[in-house]
């Protein structure tokens, strides 16, 4: 058997058919023909080793695998191509005691002749690696952290040992044993479920919030919540109700808290006595109060002509009082002036001048209603109206009706109508015999 510094070294065996001088030619040609076999380990990922084996035809014709001392790794059959190399490996998973070896047996046909060569290498018990070994090891115990509020239970930190961990997004984690190490399942990873969540609420205290209770009554009320795991609603009643978060409780495991109306300590507003003017005219004993100052007050003068002044509920004066009384003003009783009216004399008056204007008014009665047209004599200082409508001067208009009535009124008390003032003009509606005449221009 070849050592493993001259494992390429191989042992052939050649079979003659032919005697005499062609026996030594044949021979020459038939101790080229041979197989280069190499074997090699290593560690095999999850423990144990992989030999790898390679029979390698030195020829460049096929050749066939008559005889193998390991079957299972090279069967006898096997056709390996000119110039070609077969490999193939196997695992070993106890270190062997002793040398592992393939030998093989080829055969070529050259020239209508067999030949044959046996090649074979061995792979030595120190080269396998105990670090390669296979270790058993129990998986390591995961702490969970569960803190408190909801949905956060968590693994801590893995145990160091001959193996890796990962944390997997669902919350599992898997601890994968390093190569050559294996559980006592005899598997090489096992995967954590996520731990389940104890869900203890965490403890808050109940918050302090202030009270404002500004002067005046019935005023009390909250302040600004301080901020935290909890929210707050003020009542309509003035209470307030504060509930804790998910995952947070107060004592005794509460999970909401209500605050009763705070207390009002009805302290009054201080509110100041104003300053109210007095109002003396000239004459005796005619000393008064004038317009009180708005405030948080109401007034009444009395009787006696002094004031009282009542502070409004929830105030109160200097000294708590709740009314003050201002005594009747002292009058200066100083005299009036006499004054002496001027004489006044009255404007002349002159007789206003009237004007005298005279007013009229014509028709014209054509066949037909077509053609019937009034006007008014165009005169300054005359009004002339139509059932209280005012018509243009000077110009014909269109009479609507079969009788149209025109009143003239003076413009104004500087003139005055001479003669008739009331004007009836009646209009017929008898037939035209021809055409009707064309009107006259009413100036419109």
């Amino acid at each position: 058997m070849a050592t493993r510094g001259n494992r390429a070294v191989s042992r052939a065996v050649t079979l003659v058919l032919a005697v005499g001088f062609a026996v030594v030619g044949v021979a020459g040609a038939a101790s080229a023909h041979h197989n280069t076999v190499t074997g090699t380990v290593t560690c095999k990922s999850g423990g144990g080793w992989t030999v790898t084996w390679t029979v390698q035809n030195s020829e460049t014709i096929s050749e066939t695998i008559t005889q193998s001392n390991r079957t299972s790794v090279i069967p006898v059959g096997t056709v390996i191509a000119g110039s070609q190399k077969k490999t193939v490996t196997e695992t070993v998973t106890t270190k062997p005691t002793s040398a592992i070896n393939l030998t093989v047996k080829g055969k070529w046909v050259r020239d209508g002749q067999n030949i044959y060569s046996t090649n074979g290498d061995s792979v030595e018990v120190s080269e396998f690696s105990d670090g390669c070994n296979v270790t058993t090891v129990t998986a390591p115990t995961v702490p969970v952290i569960d803190d408190c509020g909801p949905n956060n239970a968590h693994f801590g930190t893995v145990p160091s040992g001959p193996w890796t961990s990962k944390l997997n997004p669902d919350g599992s984690i898997t601890i994968t044993a390093n190569p050559g190490y294996k559980f006592t399942n005899g598997q090489t990873s096992v995967t954590y479920p996520k731990p389940t969540d104890s869900n203890a609420p965490c403890p808050v205290g109940i918050p302090q919030v202030p009270v404002i209770d500004d002067c005046g009554p019935g005023n009390a009320r909250y302040g600004t919540v301080p901020s935290g795991q909890w929210t707050s609603v003020v009542n309509p009643d003035g209470s307030i109700t504060i509930t804790a978060d998910a995952g947070y409780s107060f004592p005794n495991g509460q999970t909401t808290v209500k605050l009763p109306v705070p207390t009002d300590s009805n302290t009054p507003c201080p509110a100041v006595v104003p300053t109210v003017p007095v109002i003396d005219d000239c004459g005796p004993s005619n000393a008064r109060y004038g317009t009180v100052p708005s405030g948080p007050w109401t007034s009444v003068v009395n009787p006696d002509r002094s004031l009282t002044i009542t502070a409004d509920t929830g105030y109160a004066f200097p000294g708590g009082q709740a009314a003050v009384t201002l005594p009747a003003p002292a009058d200066s009783n100083v005299a009036c002036p006499v004054v002496t009216p001027p004489v006044v004399t009255p404007p002349e008056v002159l007789p206003a001048q009237v004007l005298v204007v005279k007013a009229g008014a014509r028709r014209i009665d054509k066949c037909g209603r077509q053609g019937d047209l009034f006007k008014v004599a165009k005169k300054s200082g005359v009004v002339y109206t139509v059932k209280g409508k005012v018509l243009r001067q000077g110009v014909w208009l269109k009479a609507r009706t079969r009788t149209v009535k025109v009143r003239a009124s003076a413009a104004d008390a500087s003139y005055r109508l001479r003669g008739k003032s009331v004007w009836k003009l009646s209009f017929t509606n008898r037939s035209c015999a021809k055409a009707p005449e064309v009107a006259p221009s009413t100036g419109s």
